[in-house]
């Protein structure tokens, strides 16, 4: 049986998850095979994914991280290669500013693993609420979960 989640994925849609490293049984959860991600550094993400249904009005928004709009005004434009320290923070500061202009947040320990093809978010209430327009999600335990946006890599 093929998955919302694997036909979004392998379609190269952005697709947002609940995402855990550790098992989690439940409605709704599913292994993510390896994802593809960090640019050209090919790293594969792999744990349990829950599919998280976007309001269909920040499906542009959605889009325009997987696109790295972010990075627009960056010394490095785009998150294929690893750049310098420098150029790294001057990416995570971008992502953050753009996440936040939407209400969303992201803390220090996720935007450290922020790369090409998974950009993180926190798990928290307001930012599933602010995603999915309602509270439904927001009653789930939360601990030791972080969102990600999950977009094409490059390589």
């Amino acid at each position: 049986m093929y998955s919302q989640l694997e036909r979004s994925l392998d379609n190269d849609l952005p697709t947002v998850v609940l995402f855990s490293e550790k098992e989690i049984k439940g409605d709704g959860w599913e292994m993510l095979r390896p994802h593809s991600c960090g640019g050209f550094s090919c790293y594969s993400l792999e744990g349990w994914a829950y599919l998280i249904p976007v309001r269909s009005e920040l499906h542009p928004f959605i889009s325009s991280v997987t696109d790295e709009e972010f990075c627009a005004n960056c010394s490095n434009t785009s998150m294929d290669y690893s750049g310098s320290h420098a150029e790294l923070r001057e990416q995570q500061s971008a992502y953050c500013a753009y996440v936040g202009q939407y209400g969303l947040t992201v803390n220090e320990v996720l935007l450290a693993r922020l790369q090409q093809a998974a950009y993180p978010l926190d798990a928290t209430s307001d930012n599933l609420r602010i995603l999915t327009g309602d509270d439904k999600l927001s009653k789930m335990q939360l601990d030791g979960l972080r969102v990600l946006i999950l977009g094409h890599n490059c390589d």
